[in-house]
């Protein structure tokens, strides 16, 4: 039941209630007097639901994709080191690392998670003098994020699902697949980049050398509490360095968009539906179009009048076909 026919509903039990008791008070027998009651009941009752209307506290959910940020520390892979400052040198040496690109330090904890660890030393010995060469390894993943914010309201218990479909072109014509449900979405929570880098006991390592794996065993967090005026982030796919697979923030391993280029991005339509305590589940739509070195995340265009899509920018009832 929809929130139009509540509010009917109520309008006419209000209504009614209030004539009958009316009638019964006033032993009003005339059926003019007895809809002059009920019309005044109805009456009543839409000035105590304009009132309750006015005290309602039920957030506004709001979706915006955030900007990709290009870049990432590029450090050599290869350094040498003074064997006594090489802990404080290497320390200096990955903390003002030069960028890729300019944009690379605007980037958020949620959008792009880096890390370098030393994974070799080889002495060397010369006269007066002992070096160490460092071999570098390095993790570095790009999200394409959306930032969810609540406002008029707490948003408690916020819960996402998705599903994806490819976007292919013939003649410059974008063509869409079959939609294709890929779970409940996790947050994004600042303890889970913790544990992915602790080097000790944790997964980097085993991460690193196997690309195949994924990093959706390590992002759980399927539920936050957005405040009023507060933002939380939410992963919908991430890409891992030198590696052309797109990754779907999804609940299990191995959910994949596809595999990107420089020359051919893939482009990967998303409905994104949100739940929260005394909020409607609601969907939004997005269009993206994702290569390492370039992430855009806009909300969903019209397309052909055979695949109906909501306006720029408007919810549409989760589950719809779009």
């Amino acid at each position: 039941m929809d929130r139009g026919t509540k509010v009917a509903l109520g309008l006419l039990s209000v209504g009614a209630v209030l004539a009958l008791y009316l009638s019964y008070a006033n032993h009003l027998l005339n059926v003019s007097e007895l809809l002059t009651a009920l019309v005044a009941g109805i009456g009543g009752g839409a000035l105590l639901l304009a009132l309750a209307h006015l005290t309602d506290d039920r957030p506004t959910i709001r979706v915006d994709p955030l900007p990709h940020k290009r870049g990432y520390i590029d450090l050599p892979l290869t350094i040498e080191l003074d064997v006594s400052r090489i802990n404080e040198e290497l320390r200096e040496v990955v903390t003002h690392g030069p960028y890729s690109h300019p944009e690379g330090p605007l980037a958020t904890n949620s959008q792009l998670w880096d890390t370098y660890w030393a994974s070799k030393r080889e002495y060397q010995v010369w006269p007066g003098q002992t070096k160490v060469k460092v071999d570098l390894l390095r993790f570095i993943v790009k999200f394409g994020v959306l930032r969810v914010s609540a406002s008029g309201g707490d948003a408690i218990g916020c819960r996402s699902t998705a599903r994806f479909r490819h976007v292919n072109f013939a003649n410059g014509n974008p063509e869409p697949d079959e939609w294709v449900s890929f779970g409940p979405l996790n947050w994004f929570f600042e303890d889970s980049k913790d544990r992915v880098f602790r080097q000790e006991g944790g997964p980097l390592e085993h991460l690193y050398k196997n690309p195949s794996l994924g990093l959706n065993a390590h992002l759980k967090n399927s539920q936050v509490d957005i405040y009023e005026g507060e933002t939380a982030d939410l992963p919908l796919f991430y890409m891992r360095l030198d590696q052309p697979l797109v990754y779907l923030c999804g609940p299990t391993e191995g959910i994949k968009a596809g595999a990107a280029s420089d020359e051919k991005p893939i482009v990967v339509d998303f409905e994104i539906s949100i739940s929260a305590r005394r909020h409607r589940k609601k969907a939004w739509m997005f269009r993206a179009s994702v290569k390492w070195e370039d992430y855009r995340i806009e909300r969903s265009i019209n397309r052909h009048w055979w695949h109906r899509s909501p306006k720029v920018g408007r919810p549409v009832e989760a589950g719809g076909q779009p």
